[in-house]
């Protein structure tokens, strides 16, 4: 794993809200899809993306 994810993992309470969530992962996310190769123009979209999916399953993300 990342470090920068274990450390987003230790800064996140139990049962996290989207706003908590979205300041741990952001950083990460955003790394991730840059490294995994999308256009720099198409980030902030797929960034948005991913969030949106965080957003709808938060009742069953397991911080773990």
């Amino acid at each position: 794993m990342d470090p920068s994810a274990r450390t987003a993992l230790s800064a996140l309470p139990p049962r996290p809200d989207f706003a908590q969530t979205y300041d741990a992962w952001f950083g990460y996310v955003w790394r991730m899809l840059r490294r995994l190769g999308v256009r720099e123009a198409e980030i902030a979209d797929a960034t948005q993306e991913v969030f949106i999916t965080v957003h709808r399953r938060l009742a069953d993300f397991d911080p773990r």
